[in-house]
């Protein structure tokens, strides 16, 4: 998508597009993801566009991630994956509502799964993430499947 967006546009659009490419090598590379950067290259992407774009073997793989069987036509997996975003916002909102703070670890760790954070962290290092993917897709509006592709990189350099 980044490579279309590259390859058939000039100015100001081009040189977002070579950015975009080049911070997802970094991410690629382990490398970790401020919210700042993120929220800069929200605006280039929605879970609609998202998941519309995106390769069988990507939709199988993201699928795979968050918990989900992979089987299925590639609408179905798009269906699947969108209830499961509206889902997780709808989560992200009670939380919100509720506090980060005020959730237990047996509450956080599935949380935390969910969306596609799947190291094995202290409370507080959950509750940070947790709190960083709540803000960027509440407060910054950062589309829920790109924050699920980033979901490990929060809080390394927020």
């Amino acid at each position: 998508m980044v490579k279309e967006v590259q390859n058939s546009r000039s100015g100001e659009i081009k040189r977002t597009a070579e950015d975009l490419v080049e911070f997802f090598n970094r991410v690629r590379r382990g490398s970790g993801a401020p919210n700042e950067e993120i929220i800069g290259f929200a605006k280039l992407f929605n879970d609609d566009l998202t998941l519309d774009n995106i390769s069988r073997p990507r939709l199988v793989n993201m699928c795979k991630y968050m918990g989900i069987s992979p089987y299925g036509t590639d609408a179905y997996l798009r269906y699947i994956l969108r209830k499961r975003l509206q889902w997780i916002k709808k989560d992200d909102k009670l939380i919100q509502g509720e506090g980060v703070e005020s959730l237990s670890e047996a509450e956080l760790r599935p949380g935390c799964r969910e969306r596609g954070m799947l190291e094995v962290l202290s409370v507080e290092e959950m509750c940070q993430q947790l709190q960083d993917w709540i803000d960027l897709s509440l407060n910054h509006r950062v589309p829920s499947s790109l924050l699920i592709l980033l979901g490990p990189l929060l809080s390394q350099e927020s």
